[in-house]
């Protein structure tokens, strides 16, 4: 759906709004310039949903300052709060039905906004296993198919129990309050966006399951070499085409990489091409008449130029310079270019969609664990 639909907010009062991104691909989950489009009236709370499936250790801290300065470059500043949490495992669902409650007037509805796949619907069963007994019944249905939802579904507060606790003058909102209120107040799940961008929009459900990390995802960090290719099966791509030393490349995915040459990444994106089934590169997976309907895989950006500099001169073994993101299937860190030294690189991508570059990157030291040479 057109998130132009989401202007309605604009009009309304006695609002707070949950937007809700997925972490794991930013900012292809992020809805664009939505302070333009929602308004600045109500406070607007940021949900980073599957923190679960980030590498242990990281910095929470970090993570949130990274990501009110992504937001404030993609046109969302009216930011109440950040929060990093899991909805699959209620990690941190306590904490941000408690700062909801802090903020919640007795007439509030409470609105969750985001793109498809981001776990919306799962945060709503979050919000009920977390607090209301036998919630389950309650849940939620979600479809691993992006883009089915259609209407905007509003449930009663009532059923959510002390889920968002009291106000300042002590008012509970469970459905114990007089004139039944609760009834009259609610969370709607507005219908996802649809960002075209976004790579799983090309996939089908078992080539969904392929690319979704089950786990949190290990980084590899591969020694890259002038003329050498990393690929995300026949979803991404990224060629090292000039440079003058090795640097180093690291890998956050649910998906296997692989590295060849850019001669023999080139032979295997051609078997794709010829429809051939026992083709090296998967996902896409399937018949003859799924793969011709699978798009070519093209450059999305040429000659992406790495450079390092005297402030990382010290660390250029140890911190990455700038990510390069695949929505929806993960990234790379590019780093160890040598001070003075430039690398330049092409990335590809099916149709030449979903490719972002993240100057800052998310994860910036995990240069670290097992490092493998290429030859």
């Amino acid at each position: 759906m057109d998130k132009s639909f989401l202007n309605f907010l604009q009009k309304k009062k006695n609002s707070i709004i949950l937007t809700i991104i997925d972490i794991i691909d930013f900012p292809g989950s992020l809805i664009k310039n939505l302070d333009n489009l929602i308004g600045k009236n109500n406070p607007n709370i940021l949900i980073a949903n599957k923190i679960d499936l980030l590498p242990k250790n990281f910095d929470e801290n970090m993570i949130k300052i990274w990501l009110k300065n992504h937001c404030s470059e993609n046109g969302l500043r009216n930011i109440h709060d950040i929060f990093l949490c899991s909805a699959k495992k209620n990690w941190l669902i306590k904490d941000l039905c408690n700062e909801i409650s802090k903020i919640k007037n007795y007439n509030d509805n409470i609105y969750l906004i985001g793109n498809t796949n981001v776990g919306k619907s799962e945060l709503i069963n979050s919000f009920l296993r977390t607090y209301v007994h036998n919630g389950r019944k309650y849940e939620v249905t979600s479809s691993h198919i992006p883009g089915t939802t259609i209407n905007m579904l509003g449930l009663p507060l009532n059923i959510f129990g002390d889920t968002f606790g009291k106000n300042i003058k002590g008012i509970s909102f469970n459905n114990n309050n007089n004139n039944n209120q609760g009834d009259r107040r609610f969370l709607f799940d507005t219908p996802g966006i649809v960002n075209e961008n976004q790579l799983f929009h090309f996939l089908d459900q078992e080539e969904i399951k392929m690319i979704t990390p089950q786990r949190n995802i290990r980084p590899f960090t591969y020694i890259f070499k002038p003329g050498k290719s990393l690929l995300f099966g026949g979803l991404g791509r990224i060629d090292y085409k000039m440079g003058k030393n090795p640097i180093r490349i690291t890998v956050f995915s649910g998906l296997d990489s692989h590295i060849t040459s850019i001669e023999k990444a080139d032979e295997f994106y051609k078997q794709l091409s010829f429809y051939e089934e026992d083709h090296f590169l998967k996902p896409p997976i399937g018949s003859i008449e799924r793969l011709k309907k699978f798009p070519e895989i093209i450059k999305s950006i040429k000659n992406l130029k790495v450079v390092s500099n005297e402030k990382l001169y010290m660390n250029t073994k140890k911190i990455s310079i700038l990510d390069v993101v695949w929505s929806g299937v993960g990234w790379c860190s590019i780093g160890g270019v040598k001070i003075g030294e430039t690398a330049i690189f092409d990335i590809w991508s099916p149709d030449g969609k979903g490719v972002y570059v993240r100057n800052v990157p998310l994860l910036p030291y995990e240069f670290h664990g097992k490092i493998e040479k290429i030859k």
